[in-house]
């Protein structure tokens, strides 16, 4: 997952890597109280595209429990 780009997070590509950040970057949202829509604009995309993300957590909860590690320099 290292290497993409918020360029490449708001494009069109529907490659599995990058499908998996914007999901990353839309639970790491929500965790910090984001809104779907708010999250939506920075991403460029549909704010029901962020709500699907958003109902298929569970799937990266262990992903996002890395992040958020990474985040509050615990790594």
């Amino acid at each position: 997952m290292k290497g993409i780009t918020l360029r490449q997070m708001r494009g069109k590509n529907k490659d599995r890597n990058i499908s998996v950040g914007r999901k990353l970057v839309s639970l790491v949202a929500k965790e910090y109280k984001y809104k779907g829509r708010e999250t939506a604009a920075y991403l460029r995309k549909d704010p029901s595209v962020i709500t699907r993300y958003l109902k298929e957590d569970d799937d990266l909860k262990s992903e996002m429990e890395r992040v958020f590690e990474t985040l509050n320099g615990k790594i």
